[in-house]
């Protein structure tokens, strides 16, 4: 955890002794055995520099969205429960972060779960954001590739969210928390002096559900694989140029 990340959002206001309380009371009501409570805000953040300044690889592994539970869409797991917004203890941080107008706020999920070793863990699924895949039919067309002399169809994705991927809370000495997530920025070509080609951000088709991307616009995806080793009742904080995460991992009942 950065923690000059982390004084930001004390001073911002983001993070407050209340927030902890509610969060430390919640715990206290429920009674059970090795079980966490994660709650995450994952936002956008809104500075077109951070895209243009670093170079984003392509083609690399997708995340494996079928080995992960996607308990926020009503799909089951032993153990794992998806938690109503009644239940969160973030919600100021995230109306300050949306207010603020540097942020986007993409997703805000909690839920509960076993601690569960590396080997047994389960991946959680998280999409949020905007599905762009009818804004570029391109991407999600069928391909092919010859294999033995045959045409064989490799199968595009149905949908193309802004932020999707999957988060994985592992317990051992330490809670360690794996993402790996795509998020999605909708750019076109610009031709610079040296007549090279580079991507920037089109902020108009993100913000406007209305709009519609420039012609030749693609989707650059950002891979963002992050393993953050923490404890219970800490507040974290993942920062990355495009993307943050702001989270806490609270024991339910006897759990350490």
């Amino acid at each position: 955890m950065k923690t000059s990340a982390l004084h930001r959002l004390f001073a911002f206001g983001l993070v407050t002794c209340a927030t902890l309380a509610s969060a430390t009371a919640w715990a206290a009501t429920v009674p059970a055995q090795n079980r966490y409570r994660v709650e995450m805000i994952l936002f956008a953040i809104n500075d077109p520099d951070n895209f243009t300044q670093e170079q984003w690889p392509q083609n690399l592994p997708a995340p494996d969205m079928d080995q992960a539970v996607d308990v926020f869409n009503g799909q089951q797991a032993s153990g794992f429960v998806a938690l109503p917004a009644s239940d969160y203890a973030l919600d100021d941080a995230a109306k300050r972060l949306q207010a603020s107008g540097r942020y986007t706020v993409l997703a805000h999920v909690a839920w509960e779960q076993p601690g569960l070793s590396i080997k047994q863990a389960i991946p959680v699924a998280i999409t949020a954001g905007r599905d762009y895949a009818p804004l570029y039919p391109a991407l999600t067309a069928p391909r092919y590739v010859i294999q033995g002399g045959q045409s064989v169809e490799i199968p595009s994705p149905q949908h193309l969210y802004r932020l999707s991927g999957t988060i994985k809370v592992v317990l051992s000495r330490y809670l360690h928390v794996y993402t790996n997530l795509i998020l999605n920025i909708p750019s076109q070509p610009l031709i610079g002096s040296s007549g090279q080609t580079r991507q920037i951000e089109d902020t108009a088709v993100i913000d406007n559900p209305s709009a519609q991307p420039t012609p030749g616009g693609s989707l650059t995806a950002v891979h963002i694989i992050e393993h953050r080793r923490t404890r219970s009742r800490v507040l974290n904080y993942v920062d990355q140029p495009l993307l943050g995460i702001l989270f806490e991992i609270w024991p339910v009942g006897n759990s350490r």
